[in-house]
């Protein structure tokens, strides 16, 4: 047994002696955060707190039989379940009572993700021709619905697993419609070299004729559009997106087809603003009317509401902000829901931009003593959220290089607050002398728990903030060093480089 044990037990609802006990015991191995997220659609939404070594339990004789997930990780449960689980990035191992379903689970969705755009297979898969690639997903689909027969699972777990696989072909033909023919290799390429373009280099003629040569190097055997809209047609004749047992199965399909209908409907849209000149609007803006006029399944409508809404509200301020709450409480009736979305206004409201910023004090600096936020007050500073473990925060750090070195001796300084535990300060140390890190390095004291970071609620990192000479909020949510729009934000906060 990989469980070990932890200190910290989540008790969801109330009491009762009428039902057994459902018990989930994990392990994670690396998280860019010191909690889980368990989650039922339409019912509840909990973060559980790991121990000191990213452990977890939850135990319940209230929770009902079902699906829910541990971040993200689909689960199947039910009373009497003692489930153990060990989560090694993409890899999940269970072990204990319910092991076997979720095992199942587990087996599907390696199928279900082989034919995924992201899946390292998909290159080859979709180099077949249409028969050949329908005869590969009938022999997967036949395998799993063979060995969902033969195992003595519980019986709602069989209906609604039969049903997911029954759905998972049309998924994989729409997928097959929008990919056949397209050149893989131009394509990463593409996006490569969107990922590495600095400052205005994306405007610039030469880049603009490499992509435009990228782009039809990328879809010159695609398929014809009339075979392509018979393919991806299936989808709203064979599927109903208002279809309940798919919706709390955690259907990967239906959730895929959702989110691609969102989108299309927000790009169809916005392109139709860009057109009549109105204001960039993020995609949730547009989702709203899709989510009123097609969702029916009341359960369905509440979460796509709440999950919109909730995006929407992290993602803007002011009026943008306050336009979501008041279109999610007009039309939402779920009082869980409701709650959490009046919670998170309230705390979004305390880092409104203006306001007087959380403070630090006394932090570990690398190179001595402490320093606190106050020391820095006169200039602007911009601080970045990290740690050593955390991959996207490393990928910043060569932007963070250039930007320090424009700006020394300027208006601003450049703080990166590392939220490692305590006693990996060495480790936190010895990575800031291999990497020579610049700026001001600090040391929060209680890593994730230190006030300055829950102050900002900061769930995952990198987190970057900026703070005027005045100690007020410029930007809780700050651009990245490698976005482009961080220096036009400097510039217009009259932040100015050295003058050589």
């Amino acid at each position: 047994m990989f469980y070990r044990s932890v200190f910290l037990v989540l008790i969801i609802g109330l009491i009762s002696c009428s039902q057994e006990k459902i018990s989930i015991a994990g392990t994670i191995e690396k998280i860019d955060q010191n909690f889980v997220n368990f989650d039922k659609r339409g019912n509840f939404s909990k973060e559980v707190l790991l121990n000191k070594e990213n452990q977890f339990v939850i135990s319940s004789d209230s929770l009902k039989k079902g699906y829910y997930t541990i971040n993200n990780i689909v689960i199947y449960i039910s009373p009497g379940f003692d489930l153990k689980m060990k989560i090694q990035g993409d890899k999940v191992l269970f072990d204990g009572i319910g092991a076997e379903e979720n095992n199942f689970l587990q087996k599907s969705k390696l199928i279900y993700d082989r034919y995924q755009t992201t899946s390292s297979a998909f290159d080859d898969l979709i180099k077949k021709n249409l028969k050949d690639y329908k005869k590969d997903i009938h022999t997967e689909i036949e395998e799993l619905k063979r060995l969902l027969n033969s195992s003595d699972f519980d019986n709602n777990f069989v209906s609604a697993e039969r049903k997911k696989l029954e759905v998972f072909p049309v998924l994989a033909l729409t997928t097959y419609a929008d990919n056949y023919g397209v050149n893989q290799d131009a394509f990463k390429k593409a996006k490569f070299m969107i990922s590495q373009a600095k400052g205005d280099e994306m405007r610039q003629p030469e880049f603009r004729k490499k992509m435009d040569s990228l782009r039809k190097e990328t879809f010159r055997n695609k398929l014809p559009k009339k075979k392509i809209d018979s393919l991806k047609s299936i989808v709203d004749k064979d599927i109903n997106i208002n279809d309940s047992i798919l919706f709390f199965g955690e259907s990967l399909v239906l959730n895929t087809i959702i989110e691609n209908k969102l989108r299309h409907y927000a790009s169809k849209n916005r392109r139709a603003d860009t057109i009549n000149k109105r204001f960039f609007l993020p995609n949730q803006y547009y989702y709203k009317t899709f989510i009123l006029d097609s969702f029916t399944y009341p359960p369905l409508r509440e979460y796509y509401l709440y999950k919109t809404s909730i995006t929407g509200i992290n993602g803007s301020t002011g009026v943008f902000r306050e336009n979501f709450r008041q279109f999610y409480l007009k039309n939402s009736v779920d009082k869980n829901y409701i709650n959490v979305v009046e919670q998170v206004i309230k705390e979004a409201k305390k880092i409104e931009v203006g306001n007087p910023s959380p403070v630090f004090e006394n932090y570990e600096n690398v190179l001595g003593g402490t320093s606190s936020l106050v020391d820095f007050k006169g200039k602007y500073v911009y601080i970045d959220v990290w740690a050593t473990w955390c991959v996207p925060c490393k990928r910043e750090i060569p932007y963070l290089k250039e930007l320090e070195e424009e700006y020394k001796n300027s208006t601003i300084e450049f703080v990166s607050i590392s939220v490692d535990k305590i006693e990996d300060r060495d480790v936190w140390k010895k990575y800031i002398n291999k990497e020579q890190l610049r700026g001001i390095q600090l040391l929060a004291d209680h890593d994730f728990d230190s006030n300055f970071i829950k102050s900002y609620a900061v769930k995952s990192i990198p987190k970057f903030i900026l703070i005027d000479p005045d100690g007020n909020i410029v930007s809780s949510s700050a651009p990245r060093p490698s976005d482009m729009r961080l220096k036009k934000l400097f510039v217009s906060k009259g932040i100015v480089k050295e003058q050589s």
